[in-house]
C-alpha cells in the first residue's frame, strides 16, 4: 500500500511539472491534477483532472489525449522506474459536483435572504 501511494505521489508531481513546463495549455485555463491512482502492478496510472472554466474541459481533455505519448516520454525520462505506467486521463467529477453544490447553496442563501426581508 505504501509503495502504491508513494508511486501515485511521485507520478502526480512529475506530471504537474511536465504538463505545466513542457506543454502549452491554452491561456485562461486552470488545469489541476487532483490525484493519481496506479494499478497494483504499476502498469496503468489514472490521472484525475479538473478544468476551469468548466466549458473548456472537452478541449483540454482532447489536448491531453493528443499529447499523451509526449507526456509519457517526458515521464519516462524523469522517472527511473520500470515499467513506466501508461497514463490515462480521467475527469475528476467530485470537483464539478462540489462546484454545483456550492452554486445551489448560494441560490438557497439568496432565496432565504429575500424571504427574511419580506
Amino acid at each position: 500500500m505504501f509503495r502504491e501511494e508513494k508511486l501515485n505521489n511521485l507520478i502526480k508531481e512529475q506530471l504537474d511539472r511536465i504538463i505545466f513546463k513542457e506543454l502549452d495549455i491554452l491561456p485562461g485555463i486552470l488545469l489541476t491534477i487532483t490525484r493519481v491512482e496506479c494499478t497494483s502492478n504499476g502498469r496503468i496510472a489514472k490521472v484525475y483532472i479538473s478544468v476551469l472554466p468548466d466549458n473548456q474541459f472537452e478541449d483540454v481533455f482532447a489536448f491531453l489525449k493528443r499529447h499523451a505519448k509526449e507526456i509519457q516520454y517526458f515521464l519516462m525520462k524523469s522517472l527511473r522506474i520500470q515499467p513506466i505506467p501508461k497514463i490515462i486521463f480521467v475527469e475528476e467529477k467530485t470537483t464539478r459536483e462540489a462546484a454545483k453544490i456550492e452554486k445551489l447553496l448560494g441560490v438557497i442563501k439568496k432565496e432565504e435572504k429575500r424571504g427574511d426581508g419580506e
